[in-house]
């Protein structure tokens, strides 16, 4: 969506799995469920390597009987790898893609 309001200028996204049993077929059946395109990458690993990600980020993972909770953030990070904006649910698209244009311009 954030893709679609820039009018098609790539945006990177980084999406940071919650759940280490995930593979490339249930993140791309997850990337079509949601209508996800654009240039993301989903980053994947064992529970030891995803929880200091989760940790840097802020991100609480709680693992249920049938399913993960987890909070989520959205987070606009410059070329050089520093935070700039930070969103949190509900996201306001309005706001992130004008930020973005901000980095990008």
């Amino acid at each position: 969506m954030v893709e679609r309001r820039l009018g098609g200028q790539p945006v990177r996204q980084i999406i940071v799995s919650v759940d280490p049993t995930e593979t490339q077929h249930s993140v791309a059946a997850a990337a079509r469920k949601w209508g996800w395109h654009g240039h993301w990458q989903w980053l994947m690993g064992t529970r030891a390597q995803l929880a200091p990600v989760w940790r840097a980020y802020g991100i609480g993972v709680r693992p249920t009987a049938s399913d993960i909770t987890h909070s989520m953030a959205v987070y606009v990070i410059d070329g050089h790898g520093d935070e700039r904006a930070g969103f949190l649910p509900p996201l306001a698209i309005t706001r992130l893609v004008s930020d973005v244009r901000l980095l990008q311009g």
